[in-house]
């Protein structure tokens, strides 16, 4: 039976100087094609949730049986999973990028809360429609580190995550065509006092709902 997403429905709070804001919602709305507004947004000690236990759009069952990478509570090394991989595998726990990957043509289902940490100074690049998503229940999503880059193209989506990409200083995202659905929040950064982080958008064809 498909599972339903918890509705985000939630008002974007901002905590940025307001020139900041009116550069960063430009560029979103310039670029893509907003179905709600949980675009992006910046920690604060104001609110939490943790909706870890909410479902997604997976069909029941569909993880199972499927080659499967981690535990939960357990940090897995990018270097310690087969290559090549699989065109569809799950990730438990948290996965940890210390060297620079492209994933293309991939189908990628993340556990209940399981991660993406992409070290300082490493790349991922999401390409050829991969697609990362969780299986019945949400997962935290992508973290970058220090000067850490993040390219999705080629109708690559992440989905299901409560934030699907986490940012902290020196950062480059680079979205061209692209697809965010069903997170809690597509974007979140550390502070609103960042330093030199780069978003880079290229394609009117991408798609955060």
């Amino acid at each position: 039976m498909p599972k339903t997403i918890y509705p985000s429905g939630r008002t974007l709070q901002l905590f940025a100087p307001p020139r900041v804001l009116a550069i960063m919602l430009i560029l979103f709305y310039s670029a893509i094609s907003l179905k709600a507004n949980n675009i992006f947004d910046f920690e604060s000690q104001f609110y939490s949730f943790s909706p870890y236990w909410c479902g997604t759009s997976a069909i029941e069952g569909e993880c199972d049986g499927i080659p499967t990478y981690g535990a939960p509570g357990v940090t897995t090394l990018i270097s310690q999973l087969p290559s090549p991989l699989p065109s569809t595998f799950k990730i438990e726990g948290t996965l940890r990028f210390n060297s620079s990957r492209v994933w293309s043509g991939l189908t990628v289902k993340m556990g209940n809360a399981a991660q993406i940490n992409i070290d300082p100074l490493i790349s991922l690049t999401l390409t050829s429609s991969t697609i990362i998503e969780g299986c019945e229940t949400m997962w935290k999503g992508v973290s970058l580190g220090l000067d850490a880059t993040l390219i999705v193209d080629g109708n690559s989506e992440i989905n299901d995550a409560v934030n699907a990409i986490y940012v902290t200083q020196m950062c480059t995202v680079e979205l061209y065509v692209s697809n965010f659905k069903r997170n809690y929040r597509t974007l979140l950064a550390s502070s609103p006092t960042l330093q030199n982080i780069s978003f880079n958008l290229y394609s009117a064809g991408s798609i955060v709902d």
